[in-house]
């Protein structure tokens, strides 16, 4: 115990969390990844107008034509007309403009500019620690060491692309460390450097919110003086944050139309139904590695209430795990008061752990107080109970020896992740003819149909003119040709049944029957509908005939993409449901 109360001991901690983490310098680029390159390097039709300052993480629209988005497979036949994912993070994207003016190639460089962020972030976290708990050098070494092994920040710490969380716990947390000096010098400098270094980091990624969190968390908690003068407190970052959402919408950035994205400024009633259902999904992946991962991908739809209801019982569980602590400590209410509000803006997101920067910053803390109250820490009496003091164990085993291992494990299966994005770049036909061709996926999924083009272009190989996906590939298909030019395929269930295939479209946007949507190479007709209001049964009339070499037919099988040819006229093919693992089975 007397290594963790060392000063230099977070010091220590960082370092075992950035060489935990080393696996990511032979990681290469995954998913995201490619699309930055492509638009820093000017690469391909996707570039469009903008300069990458401004383009980077402007998914839908972004600055480009809405032809050459359904063109690239990057906006499918169902969006919603009203779908715009576009963000705003002109601070985290000049890191990604350094590497590529450095050396655009040198990935396993790139991946060491992420890790010294992490280093950098694991400190600053500490030194949060430190502050709210002087004197208490144990417990300030057990929480940055749980930080820092955190399995959940391999995503962070491996994905360039998420490299945006790491800069915004830095800069937002050095802004609450400002505010904790204006608070205690009442200082207007203090109060001055807090705004002008949180007004940064909202520019580095909306992730700084959680940062805002924890500030209002302390006047709520340990600020001193009336609840006037502490509200008073909240007041210019409330008209900070005010301001900073007003320009952000003045320039078009903002998420609409999406069923897995959601802006709590433009839907805050679809916002605020997601948070009952999200928010405990992502305490209980913070505390007890719940795979919330695989929730959106794998649990149908039918069965989401019942994940929501185990999920707030389980919250339940962990409110009376820690409320002795709580109840007696105000630290600790600071720590859970901060933990809880830094996900509420997390909740726009489907919950992923890679989620979980903010929220670990304030669950460790409260993790090493439990530590200390069973009496590891000080060698004092335990104050809690048998049970908790059993509990405390298991969790402490679960973050720090596992989680260390996992970690070590993530950032070194990273490019396993990946295939998610490049498996149809794998699969597909990979010859000069593609480039004048349109591949159509009867079935597959928006990321790999789009990233197959994307993944040539970076890594060389030969990109088709245009992709269009049909339908999703997780359920029975049955494939009608009508006529030379028209396919109608009925999917079982519908199109977007499952959570994950609403990316592009609000579940509260029904279909309607004789409803068409026009894109480059067809026209889409909404024939049948389910009960709900999903498509059923589409109609695909093309603008040439099918066998028409200017189409190359590709349907989603056990091992990604296989070459398909539609069926004689009248008669019907069937496509059997395929899984996620599908991903990963290699061409």
């Amino acid at each position: 115990m007397k290594l963790l109360a060392h000063p230099r001991f977070p010091w220590l901690a960082a370092l075992v969390g950035v060489l935990l983490c080393t696996p990511a310098l032979f990681g290469g680029l995954v998913g995201d990844d490619y699309l930055w390159w492509v638009l820093l390097q000017g690469v391909g039709p996707m570039t469009g107008s903008l300069p990458p300052l401004l383009h980077v993480y402007n998914f839908i629209p972004g600055g480009v034509d809405l032809d050459v988005l359904q063109g690239q497979g990057m906006l499918s036949w169902w969006a919603d007309p009203e779908i715009s994912i576009a963000l705003a993070r002109p601070a985290s994207v000049l890191t990604h403009m350094l590497d590529h003016a450095v050396a655009p190639r040198a990935f396993a460089l790139q991946h060491a500019h992420s890790l010294a962020w992490y280093g950098i972030c694991i400190l600053v976290t500490a030194w949060i620690y430190r502050r709210i708990h002087p004197g208490a050098g144990a417990v300030v070494g057990l929480a940055a060491l749980l930080f820092a092994v955190e399995d959940a920040h391999a995503m962070n710490a491996a994905w360039l692309a998420n490299r945006h969380a790491l800069i915004s716990l830095v800069v937002g947390g050095l802004s609450f460390l400002a505010h904790l000096r204006w608070r205690a010098s009442t200082r207007a400098r203090w109060l001055l450097a807090a705004l002008l270094i949180m007004a940064v980091g909202l520019l580095c990624g909306e992730a700084t919110l959680g940062a805002a969190a924890y500030l209002v968390a302390w006047q709520l908690t340990l600020d001193q003086g009336s609840w006037a003068r502490r509200l008073a407190g909240i007041a210019p970052y409330a008209l900070l944050i005010g301001a900073w959402r007003a320009v952000y919408n003045l320039l078009g950035y903002g998420i609409t139309g999406s069923g897995l994205y959601l802006d709590p400024g433009r839907s805050p009633l679809e916002f605020s139904l997601a948070l009952l259902e999200r928010w405990p999904q992502l305490q209980l992946g913070q505390w007890l590695q719940a795979p919330v991962d695989v929730v959106v991908f794998t649990v149908p739809e039918q069965y989401g209430l019942w994940v929501s209801a185990a999920a707030i019982a389980g919250c339940g569980g962990l409110l009376w795990y820690l409320w002795p602590t709580l109840r007696d400590d105000p630290r600790a209410r600071f720590w859970g008061l901060g933990m809880s509000l830094s996900a509420i803006p997390l909740c726009a997101a489907f919950p992923m752990d890679r989620l979980l920067a903010f929220t670990g910053v304030g669950a460790f803390a409260l993790l090493a107080l439990q530590a200390q109250a069973a009496g590891w820490l000080d060698g004092g009496q335990p104050r809690l109970s048998t049970p908790r003091r059993w509990i405390t164990g298991g969790l402490l085993a679960m973050h720090l020896p596992l989680a260390a291992l996992l970690l070590l494990a993530r950032t070194g299966t990273l490019p396993q992740f990946g295939q998610v994005f490049r498996c149809a770049a794998d699969s597909t036909p990979d010859e000069a003819a593609v480039e004048d061709q349109v591949f159509v996926h009867v079935t597959g999924h928006e990321f790999p149909t789009v990233y197959a083009s994307l993944v040539r272009q970076v890594e060389g190989g030969h990109p088709p003119l245009r992709s269009a996906l049909l339908s999703p590939f997780n359920a029975h298909h049955s494939v009608t040709r009508e006529d030379q030019r028209t396919l109608v395929i009925h999917m079982q269930g519908g199109w977007l049944a499952q959570g994950f295939n609403r990316l592009e479209r609000r579940a509260q946007l029904p279909f309607e029957p004789g409803e068409t949507f026009t894109m480059p190479d067809y026209t889409a007709e909404i024939r049948a509908i389910t009960p709900s209001g999903d498509a059923l049964e589409v109609a695909f009339e093309f603008e040439r005939p099918l066998e028409d070499p200017l189409y190359r037919w590709l349907a989603w099988g056990p091992s990604g993409a296989r070459e398909w040819a539609p069926p004689a006229l009248g008669q019907r093919a069937e496509l059997p449901s395929q899984s996620m693992t599908s991903f990963f089975a290699g061409p």
